[in-house]
């Protein structure tokens, strides 16, 4: 596999080991050295070496090897048709390449590997990596471009399912907090409420069940339904509302609370669940529902608690 990249402005002159560093931290100095001294970079499509100096518009190409086979990563077709394809995502894939991620995510196995190969699909909505369920994707750019819309002027009602920590009072309602990004440094991409900057965002939640683990502490499972489609809306609307997601690494609490005798996460990844898509279907006009089934790791988890 190839991948290439354009030199931005801010590199001038500089090396290309410290180029690929500084750019693409998902490989070290030294394992880019190495790839760098096997031949399996060019520069402006000429051999370079690790001496090679690159400039703001130079052609960066890595030569990445094939793999033995295809990364063993299941996804489900919940609907198919001309021009859309919904999937249920597991939690455990990203739905785009991302970092050293090139092949192990959704985008690259459908383009690649589905059967038959789907070399023009589109992401018409996202999923972050951690969380499963529906996600639907388009065909050719037409599809794309009506799907998109639907999204956008929210003629698309996506139904979530997440266990959070603690009991929500009331137990349904409506969150109306505007959310804009935040600093947090350490933590990457992250957001939270801003009242001053923020965007609007909604989220109407209901409690379903309420539930005891192991040690006592008290967890609930409620029915999300996004209004608006902000970045980790429901991740940060739910930490707002004093509600942590189970699980989630960047919003949630201290998860000690939830492991085992051995120390195991009872859960590992985040406990939310697109559990289900409603839309028009942009050239028949019909309603469509895509609905996704409760993946086994929540389940199990909701199994081992007392509700």
């Amino acid at each position: 596999m190839v991948v290439s990249s354009k030199v931005p402005a801010q590199f001038k002159q500089v090396p290309i080991i410290e180029y690929l560093a500084a750019r693409f931290t998902y490989l070290s100095v030294d394992e880019w050295r190495e790839r760098v001294e096997n031949g399996r970079l060019t520069h402006n499509t000429l051999p370079c070496t690790t001496n090679t100096i690159v400039t703001q518009g130079d052609i960066v190409t890595y030569h990445m090897p094939d793999p033995d086979k295809p990364p063993q990563l299941e996804y489900t077709v919940l609907y198919e048709d001309d021009w859309l394809l919904g999937i249920n995502k597991p939690g455990t894939l990203l739905v785009h390449a991302k970092g050293r991620y090139v092949r192990e995510n959704l985008i690259y196995q459908l383009r690649t590997y589905h059967n038959p190969p789907l070399p023009h699909v589109n992401l018409v909505n996202r999923l972050d990596k951690e969380t499963s369920g529906v996600i639907m994707l388009a065909k050719d750019k037409e599809t794309l471009r009506h799907m998109s819309r639907q999204f956008a002027i929210g003629d698309v009602t996506k139904t979530y399912l997440a266990i959070v920590h603690g009991t929500p009072s009331p137990a349904s309602g409506t969150i109306d907090l505007p959310i804009g990004k935040v600093d947090a440094p350490s933590k990457g991409n992250h957001f939270g409420i801003d009242a001053v900057r923020g965007k609007t965002a909604v989220t109407h939640y209901e409690t379903l069940h309420t539930c005891k683990i192991h040690h006592g502490e008290e967890i609930s499972l409620l029915q999300l339904t996004p209004k608006t489609g902000r970045t980790h809306q429901l991740r940060v609307h739910t930490k707002a509302l004093g509600h942590p997601i189970v699980g989630d690494k960047r919003y949630g609490i201290d998860d000690e609370r939830i492991r085992e005798e051995n120390g195991r996460l009872l859960l590992e990844r985040q406990a939310l669940h697109c559990a289900a898509t409603s839309f028009q279907h942009p050239h028949t006009g019909e309603t469509c529902l895509i609905e996704a089934p409760m993946p086994d790791d929540i389940e199990s988890f909701l199994q081992s608690a007392e509700c």
